[in-house]
């Protein structure tokens, strides 16, 4: 049997074919779906974060806490990252006065690697103490000394959102 045979000629073209088939197949499995806008979505926070600091964009961790299925496929896996960026952000102030902060955008990544971008629905306040204030203010001025407290998010606690628009997302 020589290289120019016509038994390993027609050997070499089904081997060829075969692992063109096997490399293609994979690719060919994945469907487009799209996830709606106003689909829900549930974000969950794996850790506290307090929001004392954080400048304008600056950006806070999550991870989704229910998949979210399209047509029976997960778009969104359970834990995957979601990043909010905090747009205005008021710092708590003398007086019972409570911080705020407001989320500017937020992203969730999907199962192809793209972001689906999430509709904040919220705005995070501290807790403010103004009527502890009032109270103590007649006593002797201890009230300027009460401050409120920053915008926090409790590790575990979830937040109700949605999806901002139409996107198009490459599922198995």
């Amino acid at each position: 049997m020589t290289l120019g045979s016509p038994i390993v000629r027609t050997t070499a073209w089904l081997l060829a074919w075969t692992l063109l088939l096997l490399w293609v197949t994979p690719c060919a499995a994945a469907d487009r779906v799209i996830a709606r806008e106003g689909r829900p979505v549930t974000v969950r926070f794996p850790e506290r974060v307090r929001i004392a600091t954080m400048p304008e964009g600056g950006a806070i961790r999550g991870e989704i806490a229910e998949p979210l299925l399209v047509a029976g496929k997960e778009v969104l896996k359970s834990g995957a990252r979601v990043t909010l960026e905090i747009g205005k952000f008021e710092a708590s102030g003398r007086l019972g006065k409570a911080g705020k902060a407001e989320i500017k955008e937020v992203k969730a990544l999907a199962v192809d690697g793209s972001e689906i971008p999430l509709r904040p629905v919220f705005t995070r306040r501290g807790k403010g103490h103004r009527v502890l204030s009032v109270i103590l203010i007649p006593v002797a001025l201890i009230g300027l000394f009460i401050k409120g407290s920053p915008p926090t998010f409790k590790a575990g606690e979830t937040l109700k959102m949605e999806v901002a628009g139409d996107c198009e997302v490459l599922v198995d």
